[in-house]
């Protein structure tokens, strides 16, 4: 009887690490799926789609502009990037990292902003990004922290 116990023990210990692993899996291929479909939602310009990857408290850091901190702020920071002449982002999605516990992430990618100058000449800046993500109640992913860089223009 003791032996029986023990063997379902043992069982029940190294199928719950497999499970968490499969989750942990699922939850990485879920997480890079939001990020591409954030990414598509930047191309194609609806301000509310594009918000609502953003957690209500989220920060964002982008260069040369203040910090935005809360969807409302951040709402306005987009609307206000959007207005600028010839302002086209393009996002492209790395790799998507997912903490044990299956409740934070973050991926990685990069990203081009192109904007026209005076002379209505299109001008690009190449960076990188991270996003923070934390899971949410009901399993999807918000952003809770927007990291974005440029790298210098010889690159």
């Amino acid at each position: 009887m003791k032996t029986c116990f023990l063997l379902m023990l043992i069982w029940c210990v190294f199928a719950g690490a497999g499970c968490r692993k499969s989750n942990i899996d699922s939850d990485r291929l879920a997480l890079l799926s939001t990020d591409k479909k954030w990414s598509e939602a930047v191309a194609g310009g609806n301000i509310e789609k594009i918000v609502s990857f953003w957690a209500e408290d989220a920060i964002v850091y982008f260069p040369g502009q203040p910090s935005a901190v809360g969807k409302a702020a951040i709402r306005e920071m987009v609307k206000k990037n959007r207005k600028i002449p010839g302002f086209r982002p393009t996002i492209q999605s790395g790799e998507a990292i997912v903490s044990k516990a299956g409740d934070l992430g973050y991926t990685l990618g990069t990203v081009q902003i192109s904007v026209g100058d005076l002379a209505d000449k299109p001008s690009n800046r190449n960076g990188n990004y991270v996003h923070i993500w934390k899971k949410q109640a009901n399993g999807s992913w918000k952003c809770a922290v927007e990291i974005a860089n440029f790298r210098p223009s010889s690159d």
